[in-house]
C-alpha cells in the first residue's frame, strides 16, 4: 500500500474518536451475527464467507489500519 503523506489532525482525532469505535461496535455486532447465522453458514459451506464478511473485514478496518487513513 502507498502511503500518501501524513494525515492531517483532524483526520486522526476524526478517526481515533468516531471511526474506531463504530469499526468496534460493528466488529462486535458482526461476531454477534457470525454466530447467530454459523448453522446455515455451516449447512451451506459458507462459513468462510460469514467470517470475511462479518468478523475479519470490521475487525481488519479497526485494529490494522494506520490511524488517520481514512481512505483505507
Amino acid at each position: 500500500m502507498e502511503v500518501k503523506g501524513e494525515p492531517s489532525g483532524e483526520a486522526i482525532l476524526f478517526d481515533a474518536l468516531i471511526l474506531r469505535p463504530l469499526g468496534l461496535a460493528a466488529t462486535a455486532i458482526g461476531t454477534a451475527g457470525a454466530v447467530l447465522t454459523a448453522p446455515w453458514a455451516a449447512n451451506t459451506c459458507e462459513w468462510d464467507l460469514v467470517e470475511k464478511k462479518l468478523i475479519r473485514e470490521p475487525a481488519d478496518y479497526t485494529f490494522c489500519r494506520p490511524l488517520g487513513d481514512i481512505d483505507y
